[in-house]
């Protein structure tokens, strides 16, 4: 897959220096109808917000749209993602030539093939507020080395894997919500022998290539195991960084994994999970726990609720602890944010259609569609807000922008959303339950990574899949050591050395 991206990345360069050729040679872009017309942009929501797979209603999103043309001028197209694989349906359109002005995705991926451009000078010009929105941690993560910023942030550091457990059934077998791996092991037992939701019952949904990165069963429970949790580290002995599946410890939680999958503890399916199905699976009353990112919990809670009224989900709020001290790993500020095309022919009026949004006004009609609809201010001075009904017309397709700063410049009453509201607002930012990144702050540049590592995917991709067959048992643990070395046969040494380098560089050492 990745071999492929690259390929599709190199068809992009090439067509985006054509691009600017032709920008050059002619007075007006391909943004616009003509010299007095509005601009037209077009923009891939892969940002995760849009998770129905049902249409918004039509009358709805036209309403959306002419009301940003009437307040900004701008002609906004939402192309919304039809394949499971977005990133490769993306990279399609983008390699033959499909106008996209904005996508969401990991800007050192794209900056390195010229596919996406830096917006320092549209920020400066265009963006006050998105620069006010996020704090410095967030854009240092979107910075390269030279300065350059490569997007609008997404993320910032977060606690988003805590491990959900099923409050009515804790209740029913005379539980406390388990604060300890042991206890939470007997959790798991008792489930699997009463069965609480029948024959389907799932003690543990868990998935391991999940949104935002992250990896429910690694961000979930492997700092239990191992003394940084779920990040690169460094090794005092040879001062050298590596990556966490070489902590001593590692092999201890693919043991427990795998005792819980054989067990029959885990869903069969973990390793395949998309987020249409953790949702459905949560919402039908069948899982007992859940080691996901926290929103398919917390969007997924007013549905469930509406079946099952008697039933909750929650977690320990002092974090849950293992022989290693705190098992969750905090989400990192992210190197995945809002990314404006090369070809884009306008990207100064991107910027300012983002920084328009970021007035909560305004974000409240990207979101929730036009006022009066699915919702209504009750004090909007304060910016609290009420809905009208459930939202069931729109699916958030303009809402572009995507992160914690607007998602708490809001508040209300809206019960399809109130567990997720309050996690947003009270638990997401609270960092002293978990283990932060030994890291956090450095940037990996990949074209250097690459560069200094030319076999990182074939790392990469036997990190995931050799750790995917010890936890299913279809590689015996016995072999562990022999993985490493043959982790190290396939170029380990090099991908230590560049990140070592790297680490260094950044962080003064």
């Amino acid at each position: 897959m990745k071999k492929l991206l690259s390929l599709i990345l190199a068809a992009m360069m090439l067509g985006s220096c054509m691009a600017g050729c032709a920008q050059n040679d002619s007075d007006s872009g391909n943004g616009s109808e003509g010299e007095d017309g509005p601009i037209k942009l077009v923009v891939y929501n892969n940002s995760g917000v849009i998770t129905s797979t049902e249409a918004s209603d039509p009358e709805i999103i036209q309403q959306v749209h002419d009301w940003l043309l009437e307040e900004t001028g701008y002609d906004v197209t939402i192309i919304t993602p039809t394949a499971e694989d977005d990133a490769t349906e993306l990279n399609l359109k983008l390699s033959g030539g499909d106008q996209i002005d904005l996508f969401w995705g990991d800007w050192t991926t794209y900056a390195k093939s010229g596919a996406i451009i830096p917006v320092n000078e549209y920020l400066d010009s265009k963006g006050a507020d998105i620069v006010a929105a996020w704090p410095q941690e967030a854009w240092d993560a979107m910075t390269d080395t030279d300065g350059q910023i490569y997007g609008i942030p997404r993320s910032t550091p977060v606690s988003g894997n805590p491990l959900w457990v099923r409050t009515d059934w804790c209740e029913q077998f005379g539980m406390e919500v388990p604060s300890t791996i042991e206890e939470y092991e007997a959790y798991l037992a008792k489930v699997a022998q009463e069965k609480p939701a029948g024959e389907g019952t799932i003690p543990l949904l868990a998935d391991i290539n999940g949104k935002h990165n992250s990896k429910g069963l690694h961000n979930t429970f492997l700092g239990a195991f191992t003394e940084y949790g779920y990040t690169n580290w460094l090794d005092t002995e040879t001062n050298e960084i590596k990556p966490a599946e070489l902590q001593p410890g590692f092999k201890d939680f693919l043991e427990t994994m795998n005792r819980w999958y054989e067990a029959g503890y885990i869903y069969p399916e973990f390793a395949n999970l998309d987020v249409t199905t953790i949702r459905d699976l949560i919402k039908s009353g069948i899982v007992g726990s859940a080691a996901v990112w926290y929103s398919n919990l917390t969007l997924s809670m007013y549905d469930f609720q509406k079946n099952f009224p008697d039933a909750g989900y929650d977690y320990c709020r002092e974090g849950l602890t293992g022989p290693a001290g705190l098992a969750e790993t905090a989400a990192a500020a992210s190197t995945t944010g809002a990314l404006i095309s090369a070809r884009c022919q306008h990207p100064e009026a991107v910027v300012d259609l983002l920084n328009f949004l970021y007035d909560p006004d305004n974000y409240m009609i990207s979101w929730y569609g036009p006022e009066g609809t699915y919702w209504k201010w009750t004090d909007q001075e304060n910016h609290v807000y009420e809905t009208i009904g459930e939202i069931s017309g729109y699916h958030f397709e303009y809402c572009l922008t995507i992160g914690l700063p607007m998602e708490i410049s809001v508040s209300g009453n809206n019960p399809q959303q109130a567990r997720h509201q309050q996690y947003l607002s009270q638990e997401h930012t609270n960092l002293e339950r978990v283990k932060t990144h030994f890291d956090d702050g450095v940037v990996y540049d990949q074209a250097r990574v690459y560069e200094g590592c030319p076999t990182a995917d074939d790392i990469d991709r036997m990190l995931a899949e050799e750790t995917v067959k010890f936890i299913i048992g279809s590689r015996d643990l016995s072999e562990f050591d022999q993985f490493i070395e043959q982790l190290y046969d396939a170029g380990m040494q090099d991908w230590i050395d560049v990140h070592t380098q790297i680490y260094f560089e950044q962080t003064n050492g």
